[in-house]
């Protein structure tokens, strides 16, 4: 190593010749291997599965199992069950876990993710044949190329331990599943279907629970100072529903916020995943910075539990628009920086909201917010001129988006004039300067003298200053002799380097032979390799798709089975044997309006009454007004037969067993024997409310000539 060493610091010193760049290529290459050795001194288990064998069987896969402990063989297994797997990596506790192609553990990404999940804490999976650069070469060839073996075919326990001593070498790229985020959801436990007062009591109480728990949540983020954005839905007893999104991964959180699961309301805390598996080097390379330069954006936020963001730059042309559920400010941040340099956040909603605060304090750029919340039809022209405008070069999916794009372009013409102006006048004086860079000083607060000012001082070459040295003639004399000393050394590397570049005349040669094996093992075994493992996919994906027809066809005989009642029904209804009724739900103002505008009321209508529970006196009045009769499914209370009957309204049980409902429309079978009795039914009622009502006629005319009778006295 320390050969190599001299060889690259000679000839970073001396400059005099020049080494062919493909042969310091391969040197650097070896370099760097070394210098990952410090790997050596982990645990690295290497896996691989044996012949024949599938994550997307309905058995168990087994697999060859290798694991090295500071470079040794600590354990060889040839036939390991999944399950097996598990527990030996729960009992080893590996460092690294090593493979040549993540789909020989799972079958799908989600169950890749869901196997690095049940995976203890701090353990990484790596794939080997994935390098730095984002390339993918077959185990094979890497395990030639590093001389770990020479054979062009691996048995399964060979392939696992070069897996695991490519890993322990610093090879291959680490599979990234979580961000450094968390989730916390809290939401109603069940899902309810209509009903009366016991469900409105239900809703305001786990509403109420809801709001209570949220509360909780954040004090305990805002005692123990996490950073977090907050979104929920409200409701008039309290919250629907409250999301969490938490800028810390899920172990810190522990002690902080517990997951409850209530009969009720649920706390549930989850990572959040990245939407599709990355990679990043398993040794770190330094990284290019991001964002297109010279393009400065005005970005436009609309934040909720959907959140839209729309971007345009400084001059009014469109960049992007995208909305996405419980979106993180990290990936707003990512996706702004792909497109430019964000010198504006502008937001549709005056006061903004905590979120928006935030990313303009994270980002170090104004916040524009208008005088007064920006209407829907206000947004609605905003973007509808500007899409016309650009011939429809952005598309507007949703309202999220076309908030996020109004709320840019009311900043952008809110700036326009002044832009419009400062451009002119930098015209006018016929400076040199970045128009650009001067928009952006001005969005960020600066006037636009200062803006010009910056600019033009930026631009401005700086002068050189020169230096006059006093030299002692003792420091003189002493450097002589410092380079004297230096062109003794000089000539000793000299002579060190013409034996190098005999070395090197040796490595050209054998780095010669290993390209020609490389290319052999390339166009041959390579080739068979990706033939074995497409032919492998497209078993898993006919599998898949067999089990989806499958799923068709009953759906399919279903809705056959489904249809063919349909029919037999219509022929019933054209025979007589059912008659189509109009349905209510309960007897409550809400559900009277339902009825007339679904169904339409007219007189002598018979109205089929799924929940008779309570009835509403103003419904009654308006039912009897139109000489209705009530067909109640099932027992009504005895106060509500009661009520309905001094209102004039007759009510008739019915069984349930005498409708029959096709797509949300009652039909009564035999409906002849119904027909006569809601008739009866209807004309003593009838007389009854008439009788009723003379009576109570009678009454007040007693009771007023009584009244007279007394002041007449």
């Amino acid at each position: 190593m320390m050969y190599i060493w001299s060889w690259t610091k000679l000839l970073s010193t001396s400059g005099h010749e020049v080494l062919n760049k493909r042969v310091f290529a391969h040197l650097r290459r070896y370099i760097a291997i070394v210098r990952r050795i410090g790997l050596d001194s982990l645990r690295v288990m290497g896996i691989d599965i044996l012949p024949g064998e599938s994550p997307a069987s309905t058995s168990q896969p087994h697999y060859a199992v290798v694991v090295l402990d500071k470079g040794k063989v600590k354990l060889k297994e040839d036939y390991v069950s999944k399950t097996r797997l598990l527990r030996l990596i729960y009992e080893l506790k590996p460092d690294l876990i090593a493979i040549d192609n993540l789909y020989e553990l799972a079958e799908s990404k989600s169950s890749l993710i869901n196997f690095v999940r049940r995976l203890p804490p701090g353990i990484r999976l790596v794939q080997v044949t994935r390098l730095h650069d984002g390339r993918e070469l077959p185990l094979e060839v890497l395990s030639s190329m590093y001389r770990l073996s020479s054979q062009s075919k691996l048995s399964p326990l060979e392939a696992a331990e070069v897996a695991a001593k490519l890993a322990s070498m610093g090879v291959g790229s680490v599979v990234k599943i979580h961000q450094g985020i968390t989730r916390i959801t809290i939401a109603r436990t069940r899902t309810l279907k209509a009903g009366g007062m016991s469900r409105d009591r239900y809703l305001r109480s786990t509403r109420m629970e809801i709001l209570r728990l949220t509360k909780r949540v954040k004090e305990a983020l805002d005692r123990h100072g996490f950073d977090y954005d907050h979104y929920y839905r409200r409701t008039t007893h309290g919250l629907e529903s409250s999301i969490f999104i938490v800028y810390a991964p899920r172990d810190s959180l522990r002690g902080v916020v517990k997951p409850i699961r209530g009969v009720d309301v649920k706390v549930r805390i989850s990572p959040i995943e990245v939407h599709k598996v990355e990679f990043e080097p398993l040794v770190a390379k330094s990284k290019s910075p991001r964002g297109i330069s010279g393009r400065y954006l005005i970005v436009g936020i609309d934040p909720g539990i959907v959140t839209g963001v729309a971007m345009i730059d400084i001059d009014g042309n469109p960049i992007m628009v995208f909305s996405r559920r419980y979106l993180p400010r990290n990936e707003i941040l990512d996706m702004v920086y792909e497109y430019g340099i964000p010198v504006l956040i502008a937001t549709d909603a005056n006061p903004p909201s905590a979120m928006v605060k935030k990313l303009a304090s994270t980002l170090g750029v104004p916040l524009f917010t208008p005088p007064r919340t920006l209407g829907v039809a206000e947004k609605e022209k905003l973007v509808q001129d500007y899409l016309e405008k650009h011939n429809y070069q952005l598309r507007v999916d949703d309202s999220h988006q076309r908030d996020a794009l109004a709320a840019a372009l009311k900043a952008y013409f809110n700036f326009k004039p002044k832009l419009d102006q400062v451009e002119s006048k930098i015209r006018d004086l016929d400076l040199n300067i970045s128009i650009r860079e001067v928009k952006a000083l001005i969005l960020q607060g600066k006037s636009m003298t200062e803006a010009i000012r910056e600019v033009v001082r930026r631009m401005k070459p700086k002068e050189e200053k020169q230096v006059v040295e006093v030299v002692d003639e003792k420091i003189v004399e002493s450097l002589k002799t410092k380079i004297e000393r230096q062109q003794i050394y000089i000539n000793k590397l000299r002579e060190e380097r013409d034996l190098l570049l005999e070395e090197v005349k040796k490595l050209k040669e054998k780095l010669r032979q290993v390209e020609q094996e490389m290319e052999r093992l390339l166009s041959e075994e390579g080739r068979k390799l990706r033939e074995s493992r497409m032919m492998a996919t497209l078993s898993a994906r006919i599998e898949r798709l067999e089990e989806v027809v499958e799923k068709l066809r009953k759906e399919n005989e279903k809705l056959s089975e489904e249809l063919k009642k349909a029919k037999d029904i219509i022929m019933n209804i054209a025979s007589g044997k059912y008659m189509p009724l109009k349905v209510m739900r309960t007897m409550s103002n809400e559900g009277l309006k339902e009825l007339i505008t679904t169904f339409g009321i007219k007189r002598d209508d018979i109205v089929l009454v799924v929940d008779a529970s309570h009835a509403g006196e103003d419904v009654l009045e308006e039912l009897r007004r139109h000489r209705v009769v009530i067909l109640a499914l099932g027992s009504p209370p005895r106060h509500v037969l009661e009520r309905a009957k001094d209102h004039g309204v007759a009510v008739i049980e019915i069984d349930s067993k005498k409708v029959s409902w096709l797509f949300g429309i009652p039909l009564l079978r035999d409906p002849e024997p119904i027909l006569k009795l809601a008739e009866r039914a209807r004309k003593e009622v009838e007389r009854y409310y008439r009788r009723r009502k003379a009576e109570d006629l009678r009454r007040i005319i007693e009771e007023y000539r009584k009244l007279r009778a007394e002041e007449e006295l």
